[in-house]
């Protein structure tokens, strides 16, 4: 495998739940993919950021993302698919 990206995110739009309950579960969540790669023994590197959107929007295709590979605000800005 060479990348996967976990993005899921459980919002509440009208806070019915308590956000300690939301918080637990967004880290057993998270504890539960990271647990599952390990055990892949094919993933080579993580990137967890809270959207696909924070690191893939940059106009370049096929690249090799890491920790320092973001999106590029000036390509965003310039884009349709900011407006």
């Amino acid at each position: 495998m060479h990348w996967t990206f976990p993005c899921s995110y459980p919002v509440d739009f009208q806070v019915k739940e308590p956000e300690e309950l939301v918080t637990k579960r967004c880290i057993d969540g998270a504890l539960s993919i990271l647990k599952t790669w390990l055990n892949s023994k094919t993933v080579k590197r993580v990137v967890y950021t809270t959207s696909v959107g924070a690191v893939i929007c940059n106009g370049k295709e096929d690249q090799v993302m890491d920790e320092s590979f973001w999106s590029d605000v000036v390509y965003l800005r310039s884009s349709e698919i900011l407006k």
